[in-house]
């Protein structure tokens, strides 16, 4: 008997129908059980209570599993209405935005206007393409949260595009004085595979970064190394640097690490788009600094076959 019940317990299915254990004990009578009928009760038992726990069990992960899928259609609802919604914005806002710094240049050009006047007109112009600027990073974001910016890689050659990034913002380094250090004459054919436009993107973000958080008369040190056929692309700057829990949210949409208690602008989404588009290029990106040390941002990829 003991056998039996043995062998009960090892083929025990939990989805299997009820199947009550039953022992052949004749000359046992209802008036004259013993330990073995109390255990072959206690296992009957046992098994009726595992089922229907198992059967609740199975209930309560079907409700969640619907409620986790609802929960993701809605999300999915709610971000493609956020990312059109933006879109509608940035269009409804940049066309009369256009209009106002087209009439603002206009009026910076008169001969009429004394000094005064044309330097409002300069400021307009300034508070104007601020805003436009964060309109297209806000509508940038929402893009590639969607998925939607289609990313063409092809073989490109760094040398040119940092080249081509540090002459856009040539203006902006001279305005602050910053002097801006980079073997420029070391030519070399490291070659990569990205999106010219979109690498140029995230150089260019990372050098106004270096500019923006730096002091006037500060420095920006561009280098690049070369370690198991991976490129790293160092960009650093002499600003007040980051605290380590402030290199944990610099990425973060919406985050200015650094700035807060600062006269810099910007909403805190240009590094969330560096990183992102760094991600869909198949590149890394990071960060290290010390706080009074300045930071050194750092974007690495694979080299390829030129």
């Amino acid at each position: 008997h003991l056998h039996k019940i043995a062998e009960n317990v090892d083929h025990f299915d939990i989805n299997q129908p009820d199947k009550e254990l039953k022992l052949d004990r004749k000359g046992n009578s209802a008036s004259n059980r013993d330990e073995l009928d109390l255990l072959v009760d206690a296992f009957n038992k046992l098994q009726k209570q595992l089922k229907l726990l198992f059967s609740s069990m199975e209930k309560e992960v079907e409700h969640r599993t619907k409620e986790l899928i609802a929960s993701k259609e809605e999300a999915i609802r709610a971000n493609s209405a956020k990312t059109e919604f933006l879109s509608q914005m940035s269009h409804e806002l940049r066309t009369p935005m256009n209009a106002v710094l087209g009439f603002a240049q206009l009026l910076e050009m008169d001969e009429s206007l004394n000094q005064i006047q044309k330097e409002n007109a300069g400021e307009i112009l300034i508070a104007g393409n601020h805003l436009l600027e964060l309109i297209n990073e806000v509508l940038d974001l929402s893009k590639i949260e969607s998925g939607k910016p289609e990313i063409i890689l092809e073989p490109i050659l760094i040398y040119n595009v940092i080249m081509e990034s540090v002459s856009l913002v040539r203006p902006l380094l001279e305005k602050k004085n910053i002097r801006l250090t980079w073997d420029s004459h070391k030519k070399n054919n490291w070659t990569i595979s990205a999106e010219r436009f979109r690498l140029k993107e995230v150089i260019i973000n990372l050098l106004s970064n270096a500019i923006k958080y730096n002091s006037n008369n500060g420095e920006i040190i561009i280098n690049c190394e070369v370690h198991d056929d991976v490129l790293r692309l160092n960009i650093s700057d002499t600003g007040p640097g980051l605290s380590a829990e402030q290199q944990q949210q610099i990425f973060e949409p919406f985050n200015r690490a650094g700035a807060e208690n600062t006269s810099i602008e910007g909403a805190g989404i240009g590094l969330t788009i560096t990183k992102r588009l760094t991600h869909l290029m198949g590149g890394e990106i990071g960060v290290i600094s010390n706080v009074g040390s300045g930071c050194c941002f750092f974007v690495e990829f694979k080299l390829i076959e030129a």
